[in-house]
């Protein structure tokens, strides 16, 4: 049986991602991801780690993980929260994210999310994060914020390896 893969795409122009958040609230054609080659060591080795343990775990949810977690000698912040702060959390049209379902298999997440749409609204119930009280969808709503001086705020951080 092939090993099923969770979270893990690539950007129409290589770049490996991880997408947090198939769709944005009020916005299907969008999504919101993690460029995984573009996080600097201090957070790098930590989200990969953290997404490959949830590759194995019976959550579907990556943003419900991150939320939960926090990177190590981090502020008081979740992953999730110092990744949007950050500007690691990028807005990209979902067209463009192809996903890996096995190791052999991969899929448009345009065809995944409207495999999901497709379903009734009897059997989409928003999961609730148990730290924050917000759903999925609130939590996204929330992170979706124009961030000013991201750009700066990168460059600000401390190169760790």
């Amino acid at each position: 049986m092939a090993d099923i893969v969770k979270h893990i795409g690539f950007s129409n122009t290589g770049s490996k991602l991880a997408v947090v958040f198939p769709t944005i609230p009020g916005d299907t054609s969008f999504a919101l991801v993690v460029e995984m080659e573009a996080l600097p060591p201090k957070y790098a080795d930590a989200f990969s780690d953290l997404v490959m343990l949830e590759a194995q775990s019976s959550a579907s949810s990556l943003n419900e993980l991150l939320s939960r977690r926090r990177f190590t000698g981090s502020t008081h912040q979740s992953m999730l929260d110092e990744l949007h702060n950050f500007g690691f959390l990028q807005k990209v049209p979902v067209a463009n994210v192809t996903m890996m379902v096995t190791r052999s298999q991969n899929m448009p997440l345009a065809d995944i999310v409207a495999a999901m749409a497709g379903e009734t609204e009897a059997e989409v119930v928003p999961q609730t994060n148990e730290v924050e009280g917000l759903s999925d969808v609130e939590q996204a709503k929330n992170l979706f914020v124009e961030t000013p001086d991201v750009d700066k705020e990168r460059k600000d951080l401390p190169e760790q390896g």
